[in-house]
């Protein structure tokens, strides 16, 4: 069934404007100093939110530099506690070198053995930035070297390293063991 137009109409109420429902006849717009003291607030808060914003950047950036110096560390001196189990076979090595050999010619060649094994193993060590700390001739530097004794040497200035008697290494500039030393006085 279809409406016809007078049914339509029949079913408003008479006493109630259409127009007038709910709707309000006026908008009321916000004074000078109202506009000025929100657009305020919102710059305040747009700086607020600006300056947190560089701050979690800073703070990302620093944590991202902090494990990237983690881990270089971690790779520099992982070898640190290996590296120091090894100083004693070098230290073997050479002071198998310090004996005299005579004539024999299988102690002659086995001294040419130690000796290439050392070159080798030193070549090794250079290669993971291991280096000797032998300071015969230089400064006593308390943080590369341990005076074992003192000597008076009217040749040798006073402090000057006269002996070295076991070497200390570095790994990548870090002091592994300092060496031991016989300094003048």
């Amino acid at each position: 069934m279809t409406k016809n137009n007078d049914d339509v109409f029949d079913e408003f109420d008479d006493d109630q404007d259409p127009d007038s429902a709910e709707l309000p006849r006026e908008v009321e717009m916000p004074s000078q100093e109202d506009l000025m003291a929100r657009v305020s607030e919102l710059e305040a808060q747009l700086l607020d939110q600006k300056d947190k914003m560089i701050r979690t950047h800073a703070e990302m950036e620093n944590t991202r530099r902090r494990a990237k110096l983690d881990v270089q560390e971690a790779h520099n001196f992982g070898l640190k506690k290996f590296a120091n189990a090894l100083l004693p076979v070098i230290d073997t090595l050479e002071r198998s070198l310090e004996i005299q050999t005579d004539d024999n010619e299988l102690a002659q060649s086995i001294h040419k053995g130690v000796e290439m094994t050392l070159g080798i193993f030193m070549s090794t060590m250079g290669k993971f930035e291991i280096e000797i700390v032998n300071p015969v001739g230089d400064t006593f530097n308390p943080d590369f070297h341990e005076a074992v004794q003192t000597l008076e040497d009217p040749e040798e200035a006073s402090g000057n390293v006269l002996k070295v008697l076991q070497k200390g290494y570095t790994l990548n500039g870090r002091l592994l063991r300092p060496a031991m030393v016989v300094i003048a006085s």
